[in-house]
């Protein structure tokens, strides 16, 4: 090492006063490791190795830094493990205790320095606010050490933190390597933890009242005096934490609560209901003994002769309902761990006895072997269906399991005020929380219950949220905290035959247990790549987990976001495993990320998976326990893939192997780590709309924070539930798709993890108790409301002179809105066709796109074209509404087309006639005779089914529940930009809405654009609300201001249309959002700019028809494609917005005639870069180049470019010395280093291009050919 860097950290011993304290630490990310890499020098490399600090900070426990106004001065990474390679890190422990005699050090209560780096003004005061930021972020931590490897002389940094450790039979600390130990309690405040007195109040009533006035206002001044000397008999306890002779923190405790209602309103089976057992416990034990026997053998050095009985489970056959399909007398019940708001069914074995031995003392903690029988649980997602014909037969809506019934004695107390002073909160709380059971020998469990609005604190990360049951009214959250979850200490190992039994005993209660057993013992005997690992409480199992390596990891980063949370480079595909079981005792989940980090560190993987197919979510075919701690796991979101019909190397990479859809989530070492928190705000959805489906993703679904955000109360109420039901080759060619949602998606997507589906429809709104009716006979709660049902094709309208009401809708008129409607259609379709009719014609009637599609499903399902009539009431109109124009084919070349086909097909077609009337056969209640009328002629037509599509409008259910809820509607529901009603607590988005006439926008309202965009923008605007100063960078407010000084937003993806038509035909259209102007409209504008078309409408067996607009600046405005071949919808649409000239100079090709179908020319493997998922990422990185940086006048860098290109007619420039050449020059190296890298990130995507180490690799292989040498 160099002197210059001795005198630089060490010279001069002096104090420099820097004004940092650990208000200015905080989490150090990827983003922050150049910062860090400049204060790594000679001095931190000799002390800790040549480290990689990027790769550190993305992969250590806990990497912390410390800013001085903004300026990174300091950081730390802290790991697991010792930085010592030879060094297992599953069993340093040994290696500590033997050489260095630290026998309380372990890995709960442990973390060790990997790297540290520092301003040198900051020498001897960084890491004092560090260590104590680190103390108090992680509460288990009491230890934590430095590696100085040997003649490390200077160390005076470290004086005064800690204690330097010579290994046993060593006295010169500079020859050898050493420990340096810091501890807890040197940099934690000590506080006096006593019971509160009289002379307590003048502190404490002063403290209360500062966070609520409440108290005070009903009881006075006195009351904490009072409540001490004259309510001594009243249950309650107040305990305090005194500082300098103050009090600073109180807890009130209280022995009363009322356990029958508790025990009515949340599932406490789980807890055994916060009693302690009895003789006379009811449970209503679901279980039925039987065993298992099973011979596993692991060479010739053991044998399992038998296995100990397991209790194999039979399921519950009362259920609320199911989205899957049923056996006969058997219903479907979904068994979930820890998910939020789900009804949990106890499965307690009836002959044993469960005991609470639990010491007094905090050191103390023994559990005995049926301690945790109690606890262990599985349960139930609450998919409740509202319809009373979808309901099991012997139950009717919401009958409730029957609550268990118990005898023993109360084994819980209430927490009912908890406050401290704001400087000692975080060191406080959990020192009183400890000593509260003190106050209560005798009971296990401390139960606290907050509002459901009541933002998340730092007390509830240390207690376990109760699921409410499924029928709950009950207003505000439970959680509860077991003395043991705080009072004992942790402890993960590997599994061994000795543990089989006890394993066996602590999962007896878990549904599906045999695949569980079987991998355990796999694991156990070292078989089939599985592991298994215990997590121990005083020596008791309280969890269970088996992992194997993860097999599928191209798949996987092929299909899901993977390296949104993961950076490929430090974790290898060796390194990644898979979660296959996992069984927590419910009093340690919020100990689960101690166990999911230490089963990587035991493991050394670096990457947890887990999986959960569409057979886990059904107890019909699920044939595993489900993971019980899916809250602390991150989903990954799928990807939308390009399409590649032309490129065969990708066969090679598995790009587009298709296998059953499943969802995944994943944590590693640093992820376990985040901050968690819990937003119970209940959330409730009306509709499950593309604009809804969007609006949860965008909620629920975030890209990588500082913290781990839950969502415990998010409910959709649909007719249906959460639709994308299994593709149906005749059913989906009903529907127009406007999205990128489908039932592959919806299916890989973790969406139904977190949200909870209520089938019904909305009946009724009570905006003052915040409630809606459904069904008009249930009841469900909400915090706030999200209205976005959308528009349905409704009953027709009498326009004739019998304007009669229609009492009972015929059975033969068919309103398709959903794809349960049309699967309901065509059943009864084919029952009428088995009558006897007067005719055998059925009638299409309609204007909307979807009538198109129906001709087109109605003849793939076997209807003979000839007997399918269709009535087109073009221009359409409606009551009191100018007849529209506009075309729903955005070409009318395109729609002529179509209607030919239609009449080829020998469909026969009536154009421009309107309903009118029909005639009902009463006894049957079908239409027989249906009336239509144009301008010049009126016509009958007999039928024997019809299918309506009249104007889209609200149901009326829908509208009922809107106008009597006192909601603003004006044709439709009047929302603010910002997507509020006229009720603070009610938002509406989609086309179900409109904006207030205030502000003159009509023009834009959510109809026109984008229903994803508008969902997404939406559910991030709700996230940033509810999650307050947790995002580093802010969602980008819903309210983009338009032009013109408009409130109102603009949205700006694209509107697209699919679809299949007759004689084979597939449509495509995407356009700009906002409304549409009639093609002949648009067409004569003077800057509409041009069309570039290939192929014709005439020859589609030939050649597709495909027509590019671009507009006046060569951007691509409207893509338009008709052709009887698949169309590469993804990639297509991909197109939109782009340039001509980033098409391959596509305008200057398309004009010398070498582009002559443009769907060939857009299947070449050039464009291939642009159909990437992440290539909108890639134009967001470059366009932030070229505006961050300016030059000296002040102009941004594109204007130069433009500028040197014009002056040098477009020619490459001549470099220059000056400021302007110097700063373009790097730009330019920049954008193609960027450009050459997501090539590379992406190759298994993009093999058709080259970059760099490819071709120098080429080169290398070309030269050391023999075929190009002399012989």
């Amino acid at each position: 090492m160099s002197t210059s860097s001795y005198d630089s950290k060490h010279k001069f011993p002096f104090q420099i006063d820097t004004g940092v304290s650990d208000e200015d630490v905080c989490r150090a990310t990827v983003a922050d490791s150049d910062s860090c890499e400049r204060l790594i020098d000679d001095y931190t490399r000799n002390l800790f190795g040549n480290v990689d600090c990027k790769k550190l900070i993305d992969t250590c426990f806990l990497p912390v830094c410390l800013r001085n106004q903004d300026e990174l001065v300091a950081f730390i990474c802290l790991h697991d493990r010792p930085n010592i390679p030879s060094i297992p890190s599953s069993d340093w422990t040994s290696w500590a205790r033997n050489l260095y005699n630290l026998k309380a050090s372990i890995p709960y209560n442990t973390l060790w320095i990997h790297l540290a780096g520092w301003d040198n003004r900051y020498t001897y005061t960084f890491l004092s606010p560090i260590l104590r930021h680190t103390f108090l972020t992680c509460t288990s931590v009491e230890h934590i050490l430095l590696v100085i490897p040997p003649n490390t002389t200077y160390t005076s940094w470290l004086d005064g933190k800690g204690t330097r450790l010579i290994p046993a039979g060593f006295y010169d600390a500079n020859k050898v390597q050493t420990l340096y130990l810091i501890l807890r309690q040197h940099f934690v405040t000590k506080y006096k933890i006593r019971r509160a007195v009289e002379e307590d109040n003048d502190d404490l009533t002063p403290l209360i009242y500062a966070n609520s006035a409440r108290l005070q206002n009903i009881y006075g001044e006195f009351y904490i005096a009072e409540m001490i000397t004259r309510h001594q008999n009243s249950g309650r306890q107040l305990i305090v934490a005194e500082y300098n002779d103050n009090a600073v923190a109180v807890l009130c405790l209280n022995e009363v609560l009322n356990e029958p209602l508790l025990n009515e309103e949340f599932e406490l089976a789980p807890f055994y209901g916060l009693r302690k057992s009895h003789l006379d416990d009811n449970v209503y034990d679901l279980i039925r003994p039987s065993s298992i026997t099973g011979l596993l053998s692991d060479g010739a050095e053991r044998e399992l002769t038998s296995l100990v009985n397991i209790l194999q489970l039979e399921e519950a056959e009362a259920s609320y309902g199911s989205s899957v399909e049923q056996e006969a007398n058997h219903s479907d019940v979904d068994y979930f761990i820890n998910v939020p708001s789900v009804d949990l069914s106890t499965k307690a074995a009836s002959d044993v006895t469960h005991s609470s031995k639990t010491s007094n003392a905090f050191s103390g903690m023994m559990l005995s072997s049926n301690d945790y029988q109690a606890h262990l649980f599985a349960e139930r997602k609450a998919e409740v269906d509202l319809e009373e014909e979808c309901t099991p037969p012997e139950f009717p809506p919401f009958t409730r399991i029957p609550t268990p019934v118990y005898h023993g004695d109360i084994n819980a107390f209430t927490l009912e005020l908890a406050v401290s002073h704001p400087d000692h909160e975080s060191e406080t709380i959990p020192l009183l929380l400890q000593a509260a059971f003190e106050c209560f020998p005798e009971r296990d469990y401390c139960i606290l219950s907050i509002p459901s609005t009541c933002p998340p604190f730092p007390l509830l990360n240390l207690f376990v949220r109760v699921a409410p049951r499924a029928t709950s009214t009950y207003p505000h959250e439970l959680y509860l905290l077991h003395r043991n979850s705080v009072l004992s200490t942790l402890e993960t190992r590997q599994a061994a035959v000795p543990d089989i039994e006890e394993v066996q005993e602590f999962i007896e209660n878990i549904p599906v247990a045999h695949t569980f057993i079987d991998n355990f013992l796999a694991a156990i005997c070292e078989e089939d790549d599985f592991e298994s690992y215990l997590l121990t409480s005083e020596n008791k199992i309280v969890g269970v987990a088996v992992i194997r390596q993860e097999n599928e990891n191209e798949y996987l980063n092929n299909h899901y976001n993977v390296n949104e949370w993961i950076n490929e480079e430090y974790h290898k595909d060796d390194g990644r495993a898979l979660l296959i079981h996992l069984v927590l005792s419910p009093i340690f989940q919020r100990q689960s990320q101690f166990f999911l980090r230490e089963i990587l560190r035991l493991s050394d993987y670096t990457v947890l998976f887990y999986r959960i197919s569409s057979a886990d979510l059904s107890s019909a075919t699920r044939d595993r326990p489900l993971c019980g701690i899916l809250d602390y796991l991150f989903p990954l979101r799928p990807r939308h893939l390009p399409e590649f019909p032309n490129i065969r190397s990708y066969q090679e990479f598995k790009v587009i192997e298709k296998i059953a859809p499943f969802t995944v989530y994943l944590t590693t070492i640093n992820l376990c780590t985040l901050r968690y928190i819990e937003i119970n705000t209940k959330i409730v959805v009306i509709g499950s709309s593309d604009t809804a489906l969007a609006f949860l993703m965008g909620l629920i679904h975030s890209p990588r924070t500082l913290y781990k955000a839950n969502f415990s109360n998010v409910t959709v109420v649909s007719p249906h539930g959460l639709s994308y039901d299994k593709p149906n080759k005749i059913l989906s060619r009903f529907f127009v798709q406007r999205s990128t949602f489908n039932y592959q998606h919806i299916q890989m997507d973790t969406l139904k993890t977190y949200v909870n589906e209520v089938n019904g429809v909305l009946t009724k709104i009570d905006r003052k108790n915040k409630c809606i009716v459904i069904n008009e006979d249930s009841t469900l709660s909400y915090d706030l409301l999200f209205i976005m049902c959308g528009k349905q094709f409704q009953k027709p309208i009498m326009s004739g002179n019998k304007k009669h009401p229609i009492s009972r809708f015929p059975e033969n008129v068919f309103l398709i809105n959903t794809q349960m409607d049309a699967n309901n259609a065509l059943g009864q379709l084919k029952r009428l066709s088995m009558r006897k009719c007067k005719s055998d014609k059925i009638i299409v009637y309609g204007y909307a796109m979807e009538v198109y599609c129906c001709i087109t499903a109605l003849i793939k399902y076997g209807i003979s074209p000839d007997n399918i009539q269709f009535v087109e009431s073009f221009p359409f109109r409606s009551p009191g509404k100018i007849a529209e124009q506009l075309e729903q084919f955005n070409d009318p070349v395109v729609g002529d087309t179509v209607r030919t086909s239609i009449v080829q097909e020998g469909v026969r077609y009536y154009s421009s006639y309107y309903f009118v009337d029909w005639i009902i056969h009463k006894d049957e209640n079908i239409v027989t005779t249906v009336k239509f009328e144009s301008q010049q002629r009126r016509v009958n037509l007999s039928c024997k089914a019809m299918f309506m599509y009249n104007d889209k409008l609200v149901s009326g259910r829908t509208f009922s529940a809107i106008s009597s809820a006192g909601l603003v509607f004006d044709g439709a529901l009047v929302i603010a930009p910002d997507c509020k009603t006229n009720d603070p607590f009610i938002y509406a988005a989609g086309t179900v809405t409109k904006y207030s006439r205030r502000y003159y926008a009509d023009d834009l309202a959510h109809q026109f654009f984008n229903s994803e965009e508008i969902g997404t923008k939406l559910g991030q605007s709700i996230r940033a609300k509810l999650i307050p100063n947790c995002d580093e960078k802010k969602y980008e407010d819903i309210l983009l201001s338009a032009k013109n000084s408009s409130t109102v937003p603009l949205y700006e993806k694209p509107l697209i249309t699919f679809c299949r038509l007759p004689r084979k035909l597939r449509y495509l259209s995407v356009t700009n959002p906002g409304k549409q102007i009639p093609w002949e409209i648009g067409m004569a504008s003077d800057n509409y700019g041009e069309i570039l078309v290939s192929g014709n409408c005439v020859d589609l067996e030939r050649q597709g028809y495909f027509r590019l607009h671009l507009n006046n600046q060569g951007i691509v405005e409207t893509i338009t494609c008709l052709a009887k071949f698949n169309i590469d919808i993804a990639n297509i649409t991909r197109l939109w917005g782009k340039h001509e000239r980033l098409l391959n100079n596509l305008k200057m090709r398309f004009g010398m005639g070498t582009v002559q179908d443009l769907y060939e020319y857009f299947r070449e493997p050039w464009a291939s870069a642009i159909y990437h998922d992440f290539y909108p990422s890639l134009e967001h990185r470059l366009h932030h180049i070229l505006t961050q940086l300016t030059s000296s006048s002040g102009e941004f860098p594109v204007d130069n470019f433009l500028k040197i290109y014009e002056n040098n007619d477009r020619n490459e420039r001549n470099e220059s010395e000056n400021e302007e050449g110097k700063l373009l020059s790097f730009i330019c190296r920049t954008l193609t280093e960027e450009i050459l890298q997501f090539v590379k990130d992406n190759r298994s995507f993009l093999p058709m291009y080259a970059y760099p180490s490819y071709i120098r690799n080429w080169l290398i292989s070309f030269e050391r050919s023999p075929l190009f040498h002399a012989q």
